[in-house]
């Protein structure tokens, strides 16, 4: 039996031939990440366009970064492993 999987470039091929098309619009966001050396970490939002896209529309830009900065402005989870312990 065979396994037929994909990878990484044939996924980005694909995503670069929908957006080529107008059939896919790609927001890229930063979020926190506590555990990362930088402190975020970056995140692609995928919205298919045309006739392909779901009944709800994909987000203006305006509406994306409204959404991008409350995500971002939230707080982050405490992380118990950073509290300063008292002996």
């Amino acid at each position: 039996m065979h396994w037929y999987g994909w990878s990484a470039d044939t996924a980005e091929r694909g995503f670069k031939t929908l957006r080529d098309l107008g059939l896919l619009q790609v927001f890229m966001r930063s979020k926190k990440a506590p555990l990362s050396p930088t402190g975020l970490t970056e995140v692609n939002q995928y919205y298919l366009l045309g006739p392909f896209a779901q009944a709800r529309t994909a987000p203006t830009t305006e509406d994306f970064m409204a959404q991008a900065l409350a995500t971002f402005d939230a707080p982050a989870p405490a992380d118990p492993s950073r509290e300063k312990t008292t002996a």
